[in-house]
């Protein structure tokens, strides 16, 4: 006896606070702006209900504000409004039909402002950030012709004020490398050839030597064999001494 009347209390308080918890609830998940679902399956009103008021109970609010035929049911891909959890407490409070369209009409401008507006905005600040890089890349360019340009009259008028001896001078450097290289190699063919000339007298030389020895050599030869024929005798050699004896006897 005594358990079925603890069993009696406690479904008694669990009863008691299943209201205040729904709404504690339902102010955690309190939606503060107006938003889109859009319908996935295995959705139901109720389901959005819970998901964004946690009190599925809210579905015949979302079935009223946006007409749903089949009451609880919808469909993958609709688009269902889901108003702030103030709004949608409001049209559960109100009994007037004129206040829950005024209602709906206030979060369905919400949307269209906060949907639309900022898609406008983000391509009002894409297109003003392209004209400003156009802009700059414009400006970079231009500067950078002047500085081109710049360089160019400096340099000009740096050789308008140089003195004429200086621009003879710049001038002159070439010509006078091409004049010293000329020289250069003139000199080396002349000491080529000079070279060679000396070579070629010192070889002849040589030769003319050698042939006057053979001659000298062969006149010798001739002068010694035509004796020989002669006398038939050799040549008789006497030296000093005996010269000297000759001469006294």
């Amino acid at each position: 006896m005594k358990k079925y009347i603890l069993a009696t209390l406690f479904l008694g308080l669990f009863v008691l606070f299943l209201e205040p918890a729904e709404t504690l609830l339902s102010n955690f998940l309190r939606l503060e702006q107006p938003t889109v679902h859009e319908v996935e399956d295995g959705d139901w009103l109720s389901k959005i209900a819970l998901k964004y008021y946690g009190n599925p109970t809210f579905w015949q609010e979302l079935e009223l504000i946006n007409r749903a035929p089949e009451g609880n049911l919808v469909f993958p891909g609709e688009k269902v409004i889901v108003p702030s959890f103030k709004i949608i407490q409001q049209i559960r409070n109100t009994k007037k039909l004129s206040e829950v369209n005024r209602l709906i009409k206030e979060q369905q401008n919400i949307l269209i402002s906060t949907s639309v507006q900022p898609n406008n905005h983000q391509e009002v600040e894409k297109s003003q950030a392209e004209k400003t890089v156009t802009r700059s890349a414009k400006e970079s360019a231009k500067f950078e012709i002047a500085k081109d340009v710049g360089r160019i009259i400096d340099f000009e008028q740096q050789l308008a004020e140089s003195s004429p001896d200086q621009v003879l001078l710049t001038s002159s450097i070439p010509l006078a490398a091409v004049v010293a290289l000329g020289l250069g190699l003139l000199v080396a063919i002349l000491y080529f050839i000079r070279k060679k000339r000396a070579g070629e007298t010192a070889y002849y030389g040589a030769d003319l030597a050698a042939e006057k020895s053979e001659s000298d050599k062969s006149i010798y030869l001739d002068g010694f064999e035509e004796y020989d024929t002669a006398g038939n005798e050799e040549p008789e050699i006497q030296t000093e001494a005996e010269k000297k004896e000759k001469q006294v006897v």
